[in-house]
């Protein structure tokens, strides 16, 4: 009876993210169009099927194991945040998608081996810091999407604020919901989230 009230609890939560997150988005784009026009740096071509995997799938799996991850005092969810941390590094060095996932994924599996110490750091971070690492990861996830813009003029640079508003939302929201339900919601609701938004610029061309 429990986890069929998690359950429904966790979609309701999933259509209130969805229709809030979306609805919030475009607000804040009227708001900054109608101040200054900001150029989005990422041209999406609805007939590249790379692109297409990159934006809907790895993308937001990259960004939940760096952001999220993190957030829950796990051997596994630690080795999977090195692991992204590792594959986004060696974007600097590789230029190769599949040679960067597989050095990411070895390093990833050399991680998990290790017997760190999980009483000690749980302490220090997950006791001591938690709220600070929320914090951070939550602002870090906003500012990250600040890279999908072109700031031309000074006067557009006044539109960061506005800009940042939704993606600390959905910072929050899959913040809770990955340390409340797990790591693998918060990826299937960023997922989904991305999914419906290629879809209808999909139908719009």
């Amino acid at each position: 009876m429990l986890l069929f009230l998690s359950k429904k609890k966790l979609i309701n939560i999933f259509f209130i993210f969805l229709v809030s997150s979306y609805a919030l988005d475009f607000l804040m784009k009227i708001i900054i169009y109608s101040i200054t026009p900001i150029t989005v740096s990422i041209t999406i071509k609805t007939t590249n099927i790379k692109q297409i995997f990159f934006i809907i799938i790895l993308i937001p799996v990259i960004e939940e194991l760096l952001f999220r991850s993190i957030l829950v005092c796990k051997r596994r969810n630690i080795s999977l945040f090195l692991t992204a941390l590792v594959y986004i590094l060696s974007s600097l060095f590789f230029s190769n998608f599949l040679s960067r996932i597989l050095l990411s994924s070895l390093l990833g599996l050399f991680f998990y081996s290790q017997k760190f110490s999980l009483p000690k750091l749980k302490y220090i971070i997950y006791v001591k810091y938690h709220k600070v690492l929320i914090f951070l990861s939550i602002f870090s996830f906003a500012f990250l999407h600040l890279f999908n813009y072109e700031f031309i003029t000074s006067k557009q640079l006044y539109v960061i604020p506005l800009l940042l508003i939704p993606k600390l939302y959905a910072g929050v929201i899959l913040s809770f919901v990955c340390i409340r339900f797990g790591l693998v919601y918060s990826i299937l609701f960023h997922i989904i989230h991305n999914g419906l938004i290629f879809m209808y610029i999909f139908l719009l061309k």
